[in-house]
């Protein structure tokens, strides 16, 4: 059975990254708000309120994407780095001999297709070292 391929720069995001679109239409929801708070206080004569109320959605918004920056960066550091380094250390025990060793990821790692690739190769190495 062959796997689908992922899709992480078209139109349909995976289901873990669904978060994604409902953070981009709350910033778009909250920007037409602000222009829309904006323009109002404009017409009413109340501009240094509305320049004053501008910074502070400007700052708002610029936290906010600093904070879903490094949300993200965390899941993928977790997600990739941590794979990899579960993976080295299979493969040095089986380098120091120990053929049975295979690596174990969890399907939501970045590197779990690349896993299941590598069992494969350490799979046939085994055979190979036993003389079948």
């Amino acid at each position: 059975m062959e796997q689908k391929k992922r899709r992480y720069f078209g139109t349909r995001l995976p289901k873990k990254y669904k978060f994604v679109e409902f953070v981009i239409a709350l910033l778009i929801l909250f920007s037409f708000l602000n222009a829309y708070i904006a323009i109002r206080m404009f017409e009413e004569g109340r501009a240094a309120l509305a320049e004053n109320t501008a910074i502070f959605d400007l700052q708002f918004i610029f936290v906010l994407i600093g904070l879903i920056l490094v949300a993200t960066l965390g899941y993928i550091l977790h997600y990739s780095f941590g794979a990899v380094s579960r993976m080295e250390k299979v493969l040095d025990k089986f380098m120091a001999g120990d053929r049975s060793v295979r690596i174990n990821l969890r399907k939501k790692d970045i590197m779990y297709v690349f896993s299941q690739k590598l069992n494969g190769l350490l799979d046939w190495a085994e055979n190979i070292s036993k003389g079948h």
